[in-house]
């Protein structure tokens, strides 16, 4: 365990948390990627100004429009649907809406764990995890094959953000104020979780053109 504090911070540099991350830019924009560099200052450290709400769902202050883009070189290969129009069908309302947070959720997830904030990567990993339950009750992809990776994608977020919840922990230090602490290994495991979860769900819904759009939080 070590305190993550305002004064330092540990970097994530892996090259799967770049890849994964990379994948879901390609997933919702590549707005979101200003959102990554943002997070850093000049000397490679966290962006003292980034801003987050304090609490989620709903977009956070600077969210990408959740527009669909073509798959860059390095992504795994997207399924394609048996029967588009039935797919289609399927992916509208409150189906279309819990793929949408998902794939916003995940991004930010490992935008701000590869960016080592982890008191936004607490909150992103909370929002994910309740879009998640969401889009379990939700009638599956009338394809058999985007429904089997779809599933184990919301399996693997469901674990992740587990993970993620336990292993960042926020407690009040009287001379401090309120202090971050992560267990990284913890972390570093959920994080491999979660780079996992965003090819699944790229594999499983990238041929779905139609831009996703959440619905606004009552």
């Amino acid at each position: 365990m070590f305190e993550d504090k305002s004064a330092k911070k540990t970097r994530w540099t892996r090259k799967p948390t770049l890849r994964a991350a990379l994948i879901a830019i390609a997933l919702v924009g590549m707005p979101a990627l200003g959102y990554a560099v943002s997070t850093r200052s000049a000397e490679g450290q966290p962006a003292a100004a980034a801003s987050t709400p304090s609490a989620l769902p709903g977009p956070m202050p600077g969210a990408p429009s959740l527009h669909v883009i073509p798959a860059p070189v390095y992504s795994p290969k997207m399924l394609l649907p048996s029967d588009a129009a039935l797919v289609n069908s399927w992916d509208i309302g409150k189906n279309r809406t819990a793929r949408a947070r998902i794939t916003e959720y995940s991004g930010y997830v490992l935008m701000a764990g590869g960016a080592g904030n982890y008191t936004q990567m607490l909150q992103a990993c909370t929002a994910l995890a309740g879009a998640v339950k969401a889009a379990n009750v939700l009638p599956a992809i009338p394809d058999t094959a985007m429904q089997k990776m779809y599933g184990r994608s919301l399996q693997t977020f469901a674990a992740a953000a587990a993970a993620c919840e336990t292993g960042i922990t926020r407690q009040r230090n009287g001379v401090e104020g309120e202090v971050t602490q992560v267990n990284q290994a913890q972390i570093s495991s959920a994080l491999a979780q979660f780079h996992a979860g965003v090819e699944d769900l790229y594999i499983a819904t990238g041929a779905l053109r139609t831009p996703p759009k959440p619905a606004a939080s009552n």
